[in-house]
């Protein structure tokens, strides 16, 4: 049963039923839960949605069924989630459809069969699943959709690159396609209310999801289809396809993290620990793979002055291995190269970094290889093959894996074995994961985009589709290394075939492609994590690529990076060569550490294309943290946003602190402020109170959360005590809000007496520490 936070939100003061029926005399059946209503009528073939209160929001007809063949079915299964109430509708050419209702869950989920009586396999390579209309009870023209190519209006091709760059990644404009399209999901929403429709792929085993969307004489239609490439279903037997769940929700951010839940019960998702680490690549100096003697220098700056805060990882990237360079990356992992960066091999600086505290992570490709490289002269078997026999090529990636084969399969898990457990690396940097799937170099790419060459490939088994030879490939991958190496995939903008077919198989996902510590590039991660904020913690952890703090960037530029990361809590990887950093940097970087694993939601998702404002909730004290980012590089935004939209009371008087400039204020009704280009600004905000409470700490960008541990107010003693988490030789601020009416006597702070300062309202105090551990605070009020 689905357990997951989100959806007892939803379930909040709902009242419990679920039910079915058929109305014999019009041939209506009607299933219904404590969200949704389903009905069928054979007179005409509508399948509708509706709410509770019987306001339809997705209705399609399917023209061939066969009548008097449909039922409704109890205890039908679906994998993981439970058993439904469903209704079975057949069709003319052989399809059955089910649409079933689980107890306590807020969707639908629509599932087809094809049937295939005849004498000989059926060669499919796309399923058009069902065309429909969303009825979201608002005009057609106010609507937004949020797809994987980002917030558009219905009618509007996404062009995510064209709208995030100057000088977008070129996408061949003859592949789009009409309609638009997103993969494994898609949100159609009023943006004022937030309210609508939230409909998702929960499983791609054999297929690619697709949901396009398109109006239609003023109605929003969407068309959902699973492309294939390469399926045959044999004689006289039956296949599923994957399936397809339908909502209606009043908050369409829950809907998106419900459908992120479903997904992880779906695939009994169990993520590791998140990790916050360093990544050589884009380090500069000492970037690529660095060095055997620099990569220990850095480790052990590392250690010193990140570890305590909570840093975890040090990855190796491209360049250490052997082979031929061509049209990419060298792809020969079963060994170092002798005259590279590691020269005396992979194993001692892994047990060097692990002896430091640390986890040892690599970089490595494992589903191509170079044919014409010496080394795979003999192991051409390893390949998929055009018609003409030679091996499959994409651009940069290489000669694509033929992972039906079982001979490749093991190549693969003889190289994961070498490094993991014979080298020791527990952290993976899996890149190129595209070719896994044997289709084309679509880099940049976020939208649907046509004709790939998924499934054209000759292949060692064709009854294996090129989706489920990727998944086996992954699955051999975690079965060799075990469930204790931290798997990041990269990426999903080379391809978004591997977004939904990566859905179970791995720890983190690069969410986008490569960035930069330019203005216009540090963009991207933010952009794409924002938008697929809902998968992060629950199916993957989002990568949004590194943070940068060096020391010749624009300071506003470091600090909106940094706060973006802090408030989302997406991981948090750096690329800079530490014993370089000044003092400046350092300490914000400090600041970042560590991830605070809560749900934090942007705000304007569906008013936005790039969203400004996150919120994030504190569950220790009664806090809320919004940050607010300006995003152009040439103009001040002017922001004035009413605290109902931020999801606090109008009528209540607010404590809010500001981390970046010190400034506080008490607000009411709305908040009100200019920033800077290229800026932003991070709030504390808390109810105000008639005694003292915590408004900020220094320790963190998110201001409390990852430090406060205990906040208690004794009212008969005039005592307020705290518990909070300091570092060792970390200069540590805690400021607080005092009422007017009320007078400081002392703070003691572990046992003695500390000094303090008094500004306006707030009562600051300032520590450090020999250790690091939780230390107790006692502040008494005359």
């Amino acid at each position: 049963m689905i357990k997951q936070k989100t959806l007892l939100l939803l379930l909040l003061c709902q009242t419990f039923f679920y039910s079915y029926s058929l109305n014999d005399k019009n041939k209506v059946y009607r299933i219904s839960s404590d969200f949704i209503h389903v009905t069928f009528d054979e007179t005409d073939g509508k399948l509708a949605l509706a709410t509770l209160d019987e306001n339809v929001f997705f209705e399609t007809k399917f023209k061939s069924f066969v009548k008097d063949k449909t039922k409704t079915i109890k205890s039908h299964e679906i994998s993981n989630l439970g058993f439904s109430n469903s209704i079975e509708i057949h069709l003319l050419n052989g399809e059955i459809k089910l649409v079933s209702l689980i107890d306590g869950v807020p969707f639908a989920f629509l599932e087809t069969i094809v049937v295939n009586s005849s004498k000989r396999p059926l060669k499919v390579d796309k399923i058009d699943i069902c065309d429909a209309k969303i009825l979201p009870m608002v005009e057609d023209s106010k609507l937004r959709v949020l797809g994987t190519g980002g917030l558009t209006l219905v009618n509007e091709q996404p062009n995510s690159g064209k709208k995030l760059h100057k000088k977008p990644y070129k996408i061949n404009e003859a592949s789009r396609v009409s309609p638009a399209g997103s993969y494994m999901f898609l949100s159609i929403a009023n943006p004022e209310t937030r309210s609508g429709f939230v409909g998702g792929w929960i499983s791609s085993n054999k297929g690619s999801g697709i949901i396009h969307y398109f109006s239609n004489k003023g109605t929003t239609n969407i068309r959902a289809s699973i492309d294939y490439g390469r399926l045959n279903i044999l004689e006289h037997s039956n296949f599923d396809t994957e399936v397809l769940a339908l909502g209606y929700f009043k908050d369409c951010r829950l809907g998106l993290e419900s459908y992120a839940d479903i997904v992880a019960n779906y695939y009994e998702i169990e993520l590791n620990p998140q990790l916050d680490g360093y990544c050589t690549w884009y380090s500069r100096p000492n970037g690529r793979a660095s060095d055997e003697n620099k990569i220990i220098e850095l480790s052990e700056d590392a250690k010193k002055k990140l570890k305590p805060y909570g840093f975890d990882f040090i990855q190796i990237d491209d360049k250490w291995q052997r082979g031929l360079y061509k049209n990419g990356p060298r792809r020969v992992f079963v060994n170092h190269r002798e005259d590279g960066p590691y020269p005396n091999g992979m194993k001692p600086v892994a047990e060097k970094i692990k002896n430091m505290g640390l986890t040892p992570g690599i970089w490595w490709m494992p589903f191509a290889g170079t044919f014409d490289d010496d080394f795979f002269s003999d192991k051409q078997y390893l390949f998929s093959k055009n018609q003409d026999g030679t091996p499959y090529v994409a651009k940069w990636g290489g000669a694509a894996f033929d992972l039906t084969n079982p001979k490749t399969l093991k190549y693969v898990g003889d190289i994961s074995h070498r490094l993991a457990n014979d080298w020791g690396y527990k952290y993976f940097k899996i890149d190129g994961l595209w070719m896994g799937t044997s289709t084309k170099n679509q880099y940049g790419n976020n939208e649907y985009i046509g004709n790939d060459h998924l499934g054209e490939q000759i292949v060692e088994n064709p009854n294996i589709t090129p989706i489920e030879s990727y998944r086996l490939g992954l699955k051999t991958i975690r079965d060799t290394v075990g469930k204790d190496v931290f798997i990041l995939g990269c990426n999903t903008s080379q391809n978004m075939r591997v977004f939904g077919a990566s859905f179970g198989l791995m720890d983190a996902m690069r969410i986008g492609p490569d960035n930069k510590p330019e203005w216009k590039y540090l963009k991207m991660g933010p952009w794409h994590g924002t938008n697929r904020y809902f998968l992060h913690g629950k199916v993957w952890y989002n990568d949004p690529d590194p943070l940068y703090v060096r020391n010749e960037m624009p300071i506003e530029h470091s600090k909106v990076i940094c706060s973006w990361v802090s408030i989302s809590g997406q991981l948090n990887v750096f690329s800079e060569w530490l014993p370089d950093l000044n003092p400046e940097r350092l300490h914000l970087l400090q600041r970042t550490l560590p991830s605070h694993g809560l749900t934090a939601r942007p705000v304007d998702l569906f008013e936005e294309f790039f969203p400004k404002i996150w919120e994030l909730d504190n569950p220790v004290l009664d806090q809320k943290i919004v940050a607010v980012f300006n995003w152009e590089d040439d103009t001040e935004l002017g922001f004035n946003k009413d605290l109902e939209k931020l999801g606090l009371d109008s009528d209540e008087n607010y404590d809010v602190y500001e981390y970046w400039t010190g400034s506080y204020k008490e607000v009411k009704e709305n908040l009100k402020l200019k920033i800077p280009k290229a800026s932003c600004r991070v709030f504390s905000i808390r109810k105000k109170k008639s005694h003292p409470q915590v408004i900020s700490t220094s320790r963190h960008i998110t201001q409390g959360i990852v430090d406060v541990v205990e906040e208690i107010w004794d009212e008969k003693t005039k005592t307020f005590l705290l518990k909070t988490k300091n570092i060792e030789d970390d200069n540590y601020e805690i400021r607080i809000v005092v009422p007017s009416a009320m007078e400081v006597d002392k703070v003691i702070f572990n046992k003695s007496e500390i000094p303090f300062e008094l500004k306006g309202s707030l009562l600051i105090a300032n520590v450090t520490t020999k250790i690091t551990k939780n230390f107790e605070w006692e502040i008494s009020f005359k």
